[in-house]
């Protein structure tokens, strides 16, 4: 025992920290073995312990620390009195650190670890793993298109994440969603195929044309060629993000993963059939068509007039090709795989 006083002495004369396990506890705070002594923790000294806190709040709090190992500064050695006190709040900061050492020391690329998400931002959500938090960027949230992290995941909860990366020198864990979805591009040559008519959401609308999101959670590109309005507006005149509109589906590459779409060719017949489908859903949720019309601009709905023409448009030589990614140069591979 006497070794024990000893040696707490000189920890607290060199400040070093001390991992203990919490053995106890009273209404005053908790109970901490040091060799064969034993110290306390004041409650003031308790990390995240409110002064304001309801005794009974306390209590369950306390209690649910006991068996714990936490990190500890010794603050007070008095042998005659026999008092060992240790404080939590001194010794948080390098506590986090030696924690966020050991946790990224035991990480590997690959591996699937469960956490919980401790904040979320515009670029992602943080992740705690145990000690250290990791960030899922919001490109690795989903295979579909994330315009606001707060809609996927909330503060609190628990889920599993997969490891990306684990980057010691720079204190940073990357992390993914994603990868424990099945990617969708996987499946398109199954759920779709060239000619089929598909409802899409516009995501993104560039000077060459617009980007689609289709059910399976893949991007088409609707070329500004295979739009339905005059050469002089812009796509941006004719569709905006958000919109939802009835696209023709005219090219797969699931290989290079893209989908060339065509407004143009989708039919007199099932275009007034999916604005008459939008039309009974509004009236069914008390909402009129003008007001919520999600397939085209005023500007798009207008030129729709086109297809009253004939029962069927027929592109002309080389316009459906102008669908195709390659031809739209200004698209970089990253903005077109997702």
């Amino acid at each position: 025992m006497h070794k024990d006083w000893v040696r707490a002495e000189q920890m607290m004369e060199s400040g070093e920290l001390y991992e203990g396990e919490v053995a106890g506890y009273n209404k005053g705070g908790l109970i901490v073995k040091f060799g064969k002594l034993r110290g306390f923790v004041p409650v003031s000294q308790i990390v995240d312990m409110p002064r304001r806190m309801r005794e009974e709040q306390r209590r369950k709090r306390l209690e649910a620390m006991v068996g714990q190992r936490i990190g500890l500064k010794i603050i007070e050695v008095d042998r005659p009195r026999r008092r060992l006190i240790f404080s939590q709040r001194k010794a948080q900061r390098e506590w986090q650190e030696l924690q966020r050492k050991r946790v990224m020391a035991a990480l590997a690329p690959g591996e699937i670890r469960r956490g919980k998400v401790t904040s979320i931002t515009d670029f992602g959500v943080f992740i705690d793993l145990g000690g250290a938090d990791g960030l899922i960027h919001v490109s690795e949230l989903s295979w579909s298109r994330v315009e606001d992290p707060h809609q996927l995941l909330k503060v609190g909860d628990e889920i599993d994440v997969y490891v990306l990366e684990v980057d010691e020198k720079q204190k940073r864990i990357a992390l993914s969603l994603k990868k424990l979805q099945p990617d969708p591009w996987t499946l398109v040559n199954e759920h779709y195929k060239e000619g089929q008519l598909v409802e899409g959401r516009v995501t993104r609308v560039l000077d060459f044309g617009a980007f689609i999101e289709l059910d399976l959670g893949v991007e088409g590109l609707l070329h500004a060629n295979e739009m339905i309005g005059t050469p002089e507006l812009s796509p941006r005149d004719l569709v905006h993000p958000g919109d939802r509109l009835p696209v023709k589906i005219i090219r797969i590459d699931d290989r290079r993963r893209r989908l060339a779409l065509s407004a143009r060719q989708v039919r007199k017949g099932e275009w007034e059939r999916w604005v008459a489908e939008q039309q009974r859903a509004q009236a069914a949720a008390g909402r009129s068509l003008l007001d919520e019309q999600t397939g085209a601009s005023e500007a798009g709905v207008a030129a729709a007039g086109e297809y009253a023409e004939a029962e069927e448009v027929v592109p002309e030589p080389g316009v459906a090709a102008a669908g195709e990614y390659a031809e739209a140069g200004e698209v970089e591979e990253s903005a077109v795989v997702k």
